[in-house]
């Protein structure tokens, strides 16, 4: 006597096409998802009574922090480099957004224009704090 049993056989599911298609979804969302610029340096705006729109993508946003470092975009730059960057900024027509710190000096927030003027940028934005809202 034979006890073994018969596997039947069906019809096998093949995995590889949902496997593929579920990689280009993978891919398609890694390529067009916009990652957002964190500063080097870390800023304490100060808070202003009027909300200011953000910052546009041709604009070029510096960061001041509140011992003097300045980065452009996302990268520490050193004092002689700035003229490179605003160049860059003028052949766009950019306007410069200036993060600066609360606790910055006058001086070298005074600097940074002068040399965005120089390079033959002329529109300036001071980017603020919301104030908290009221209770």
């Amino acid at each position: 006597m034979n006890f073994r049993r018969k596997r039947a056989s069906g019809p096998a599911l093949d995995l590889t096409p949902m496997i593929d298609v579920t990689f280009q979804l993978v891919l398609f969302f890694m390529v067009t998802t916009v990652f957002a610029v964190h500063p080097v340096i870390e800023v304490d705006l100060p808070v202003a009574a009027i909300d200011v729109a953000a910052a546009e993508n041709d604009d070029l946003v510096v960061w001041v922090a509140a011992d003097g470092r300045v980065a452009f975009g996302g990268t520490e730059v050193a004092d002689a480099e700035w003229s490179g960057h605003f160049a860059a900024a003028a052949a766009l027509d950019a306007t410069v957004v200036l993060k600066a710190d609360r606790d910055v000096p006058h001086g070298r927030v005074v600097e940074l224009m002068d040399a965005a003027q120089a390079a033959g940028l002329s529109r300036f934005a001071i980017a603020t704090e919301a104030p908290p809202p009221a209770p």
